[in-house]
């Protein structure tokens, strides 16, 4: 997964669940790829953000309002 992360410019936590786990239940994930954000404290803040490549800026606009909320 390191090289992909290389590869691909992914930054952030990336992470890999093995077909449709726990966590696809658990965050009522219906499809592949899902976005979520979590704050500072490990809450979740949506589980179905905005995609990194949305050209209109709104999942800068949500870290930005996240990180804020200290």
């Amino acid at each position: 997964m390191a090289g992909l992360r290389e590869k691909e410019e992914l930054s952030g936590i990336q992470l890999f669940a093995s077909g449709w786990s726990d966590i696809t239940k658990f965050y009522n994930i219906t499809g592949i790829p899902r976005f979520m954000v979590f704050d500072q404290s490990g809450k979740i803040v949506t589980i179905d953000a905005p995609r990194p490549s949305d050209k209109t800026g709104a999942l800068k606009t949500l870290l930005e309002k996240t990180m804020a909320k200290k």
